[in-house]
């Protein structure tokens, strides 16, 4: 009888879950992958996760990053946040609790409360369309970021000096786009 029952909860489980695929181009050329998930906690949160990985020759030189982040939503505020992130050989690691009404971030095991409250990340962007939302969190440099509305189901943020546009349709991303010296999309499969 148990085993009936978690097979029953582990098809229904695997049914709620959504995936989403992703290329990732660059000069035209597919460099890379991602995916989406989203999923449901046993307590009913909102369970987020991309992962990423791309490889390119740029200027001679092999350039590698990849992503997992997880995120965990109940309603509208960020529970947790864990991100691993490699760009060209160098790790970062973050976790980003909510602990007493207050969000902490810690990297390095420098662990920071943060001024506000974090509602929406650049992460969830890959998820749902941010209508009416005027700012979102960036999860890897620990900042708030304002987000525009450019027109009808296209979204601009400016991170690090590079314009990221996220396009949606029906409610859901299909293209992400970064430009910052050259350009890298992101299309939905």
């Amino acid at each position: 009888m148990r085993i009936v029952l978690f097979l029953l909860f582990f098809n229904v489980a695997a049914l709620s879950a959504q995936t989403s695929k992703y290329n990732i181009v660059l000069f035209g050329n597919t460099i890379g992958s991602g995916s989406g998930v989203i999923s449901k906690t046993t307590t009913g949160a909102n369970k987020y996760k991309l992962v990423t990985n791309a490889v390119a020759d740029v200027m001679f030189k092999e350039r590698t990053s990849s992503t997992d982040i997880e995120l965990v939503y109940n309603g509208s505020t960020l529970q947790s946040c864990n991100l691993k992130r490699e760009s060209d050989g160098e790790w970062q690691y973050v976790t980003i609790s909510y602990e007493n009404g207050k969000h902490y971030f810690t990297e390095n095991g420098k662990k920071t409360a943060l001024s506000k409250p974090i509602t929406f990340t650049t992460t969830l962007l890959f998820f749902k369309e941010p209508i009416g939302v005027k700012e979102v969190y960036v999860e890897r440099l620990n900042i708030f970021s304002p987000i525009v509305k450019v027109e009808e189901g296209l979204y601009k943020t400016v991170i690090e000096g590079g314009d990221n546009y996220y396009r949606y349709k029906n409610g859901v991303m299909v293209e992400f786009r970064l430009k910052k010296g050259i350009n890298v999309y992101m299309n939905r499969l």
